[in-house]
């Protein structure tokens, strides 16, 4: 060390910096910890009730977000029928489907169909030879950070 205290004032803003990164680092765990928390997979799996070979499915409470969640809506899957189609609606029937199936296969989405709180997913099948199972994923999102998530 310099007798003129220049090593002395270097060590001390060197340590400055140091516990500021740290603080930084620190910072950035808790973030990812909380986000871990608030941003989850949400899969999800189901049958259509057939009668005649046509069904519905509405359940309000099971295939879709929870109050103060939203749903990035990722894919759906639709099988186990080898004649008729399946539609599915958000929130009602009487709107634009939100996916059509005229064979078993695959609905995907890159990003940016969402389902809010209360909204719900509505399975409609017509004239099915065989079953109808699908399978899906979202992604469960916390409403604190709508904001952050669509940017």
């Amino acid at each position: 060390m310099r007798a003129d205290g220049v090593g002395a004032g270097v060590a001390a803003t060197l340590e400055v910096s140091l516990a500021r990164v740290a603080a930084r680092l620190e910072a950035e765990d808790r973030r990812r910890s909380r986000l871990s928390q608030l941003v989850t997979p949400a899969p999800f799996i189901g049958a259509v009730p057939l009668i005649a070979g046509a069904g519905t499915l509405d359940q309000r409470d099971r295939y879709g977000p929870m109050d103060g969640f939203f749903w990035d809506l990722r894919r759906i899957t639709v099988d186990g029928f080898t004649a008729g189609s399946v539609a599915v609606y958000v929130n009602d029937v009487n709107t634009p489907r939100a996916a059509n199936f005229p064979q078993p296969g695959d609905f995907t989405w890159s990003g940016q169909r969402f389902l809010f709180a209360r909204d719900r997913l509505i399975f409609v099948a017509t004239g099915i030879t065989g079953n109808v199972q699908f399978s899906g994923d979202a992604i469960n999102v916390s409403m604190q950070l709508y904001a952050e998530y669509v940017m």
